[in-house]
């Protein structure tokens, strides 16, 4: 038997989720979640007393948990091949929501107390960062790339990955999946643009 207040907050979080990833944190009001959710916007205060930066921080610890197992079972599932790992990490995350870190970075931790943003960056770190770094390390390990920073290899890679989804949306004319796309991608990186 299911908790209905535990599927109330989850469907609270939900719609939160999908809005904060949509517009922003700082564009996103609890007016809008709760219209959303086609109730009062004082009853969202039961689900998060400390009002909309809880809010967020729920949010974005949940899909972070999500992002860390889904990211995980996706490096295990092709056993130790680094690149096949990276091929599937990318994968898992042109699955999910985009992410625009840059905005993240930017605009809504700013938004939110210091002690909140230092723990969902290191959510971040922890659930896709970490992971993606410890593949690049695997590969330079066993000789077979080289890079001088591990954290510019491994940002660069997350950032053109996770714009995969929103150039395809805007501007991609031809018929190609994301993973034909981080397919090329991760050729590029691993192999380079010059003729071989």
């Amino acid at each position: 038997m299911t908790n209905p207040i535990n599927e109330a907050r989850e469907r609270v979080l939900d719609v939160a989720e999908s809005l904060f990833m949509e517009r922003g944190y700082t564009s996103v009001k609890l007016k809008h979640i709760a219209d959303e959710l086609g109730m009062k916007q004082a009853s969202l205060y039961y689900h998060a007393p400390g009002g909309k930066e809880e809010l967020f921080v729920a949010v974005m610890a949940r899909n972070f948990e999500r992002q860390k197992l889904g990211i995980k079972k996706a490096i295990q599932s092709v056993g130790d091949n680094w690149e096949a790992q990276l091929r599937q990490a990318a994968y898992w995350i042109l699955s999910q929501p985009p992410m625009n870190f840059t905005r993240m970075i930017n605009s809504d931790m700013p938004a939110i107390s210091p002690h909140h943003a230092q723990h969902l960056m290191d959510l971040s770190y922890q659930a896709i960062f970490y992971p993606l770094q410890q593949i690049f390390e695997a590969g330079h390990a066993a000789g077979l790339i080289h890079y001088r920073d591990i954290f510019v290899i491994t940002g660069s890679f997350l950032g053109l990955i996770s714009d995969l989804v929103t150039y395809k949306e805007k501007f991609m004319q031809a018929p190609i999946s994301l993973h034909e796309m981080a397919d090329q991608l991760i050729d590029m990186v691993l192999n380079g643009l010059k003729p071989r």
